[in-house]
């Protein structure tokens, strides 16, 4: 993606990145990838390295990510486009990790899926999505409303 994007800071092993959304006002953001064991509720193998992915705003009170949040800082753009680069990293790190993204609520779904829609004819040269509609998985496509997504990278055989 070509939109400007935050730096980031992450963890020894790649599972908790953080960064400063800077809008109206400034913001601690943390994206948690956080491996899923039982894989069978979504119909894989074990084998498969599930890796559930959350964004949230950072909340001192609970210690914790609050990804119920409404910021509206006015750098949405950049906000996903950071976590983009998170999925990149990540990856650089966990090459087999198949990645699950749902949002906190109904709308934050919808807005991953209009990030993803947007973004469709770049990102699908690097990546595989599926989306659960139903609960049927089916490759992404334009116009259809999902549920959840997988993300895939796209990787040489060879």
């Amino acid at each position: 993606m070509k939109i400007e994007k935050y730096a980031t800071q992450s963890n020894y092993d790649k599972s908790i990145y953080s960064f400063k959304s800077e809008g109206i006002k400034i913001i601690e953001k943390r994206v948690y990838f956080t491996q899923i064991d039982d894989t069978n509720n979504f119909g894989f193998l074990p084998s498969i390295k599930l890796y559930n992915i959350a964004l949230g705003d950072w909340d001192e009170t609970i210690n914790d990510i609050n990804d119920y949040s409404r910021s509206n800082n006015g750098d949405t753009e950049k906000v996903l486009a950071t976590v983009a680069y998170t999925i990149k990293d990540f990856w650089e790190y966990h090459p087999d990790a198949v990645l699950f993204l749902i949002g906190s609520t109904p709308a934050r779904t919808r807005l991953y899926q209009i990030a993803i829609v947007n973004n469709f004819h770049e990102i699908e040269k690097e990546v595989t999505i599926y989306g659960l509609i139903d609960d049927d998985w089916q490759e992404f496509i334009i116009g259809s409303n999902y549920d959840a997504f997988l993300i895939l990278q796209k990787r040489p055989l060879f």
